[in-house]
């Protein structure tokens, strides 16, 4: 079974893709309209490409005021019983050596992945805010917003 897993991709999708804007049949609006304080958006280009049935990856090129941009965005149709969103630890340790988004990613055999916190780079490698896992709380609430998914 093929499955992705994101973190906070469906936090700034939900509000990206609330948008008035034109939007491609699988979700990713064909531009953003970032409110200040972002910088002002001169020019615009986008492209998108299938990563799986139900997944997609969009990338927005942007001129802005304070120079160039790329923002990627994971679009994951939900309503497909073939793809779950969850949850992935470097090492599958809360305290580990370090591992890529891509090293996790292929490991688990998911079709896409993503950062979904900070993290205590070059030391423990652990996450800085409230981490979720398996059901679990494994690191308790901070001063941080988070984001929650059920089914």
């Amino acid at each position: 079974m093929s499955w992705a897993f994101a973190v906070f991709a469906l936090a700034l999708g939900l509000a990206l893709w609330s948008s008035p804007l034109p939007v491609y049949a699988d979700g990713l609006p064909d531009q953003l309209a970032p409110a200040a304080p972002f910088p002002l958006v001169l020019d615009e280009s986008f492209e998108q490409d299938f990563v799986a049935p139900g997944v997609s990856l969009g990338r927005y090129y942007m001129i802005t005021a304070n120079g160039p941009l790329v923002i990627h965005a994971l679009s994951v149709d939900l309503a497909r019983p073939a793809l779950r969103i969850d949850t992935v630890l470097s090492d599958d340790h809360l305290i580990s050596k370090g591992e890529t988004v891509s090293s996790m990613a292929q490991r688990t055999q998911a079709v896409a992945g993503m950062n979904g916190d900070f993290f205590d780079i070059g030391s423990t490698y652990q996450p800085i805010g409230m981490l979720m896992h398996a059901g679990a709380l494994w690191r308790s609430p901070t001063g941080r917003a988070a984001l929650a998914i059920t089914a």
